[in-house]
């Protein structure tokens, strides 16, 4: 009797256990969206929220010599910075085919080196007070036109 009370404890202990890992593996990433980009269709307005230390991930396809466009804008405001930070408020990663990655690029155009299916990694901007956020995401074959003004969320033609 003793020896099944004890597998009993053991059996639930690692039951919780379990289940307490996979629901932080999931608040640790964030969402994961697969997002379909056509001729028709080549440009998205995608928008969330991520928390400090999670992440949300947006896969997509292009082909290689695509012009790929992954331009976030971050609500809230900027906190106080050092005079002599020189680190940019980017937030995301871009990650090619191969898994090649660019953590934080000050660029937002991109030009896919091969076909196949890339990751746009969306943290919560450097120095920001919220991570609240709005993406807009493009792959063409033509040359895009990207807007200076870094003040307003980004939009699709």
């Amino acid at each position: 009797m003793k020896n099944k009370i004890i597998k009993t404890i053991v059996v639930i202990s690692a039951l919780m256990y379990c289940a307490n890992w996979q629901i932080a593996a999931q608040t640790k990433q964030g969402i994961t969206k697969r997002v379909t980009l056509t001729n028709a269709k080549p440009c998205m307005i995608l928008t969330g929220a991520v928390q400090p230390k999670n992440f949300d991930t947006y896969i997509f396809r292009a082909r290689k010599g695509q012009t790929i466009v992954a331009a976030p804008f971050y609500y809230g405001r900027e906190t106080n910075r050092p005079d002599d930070d020189e680190q940019g408020s980017s937030g995301f990663d871009f990650i090619s085919p191969n898994g090649d990655s660019i953590v934080d690029p000050q660029d937002v155009i991109f030009e896919a080196a091969r076909t196949g299916e890339y990751k746009i990694l969306i943290r919560p901007a450097y120095r920001r007070t919220t991570g609240k956020y709005v993406l807009k995401l493009s792959v063409t074959n033509k040359q895009p036109k990207i807007s200076d003004d870094l003040d307003k969320p980004p939009t699709c033609p």
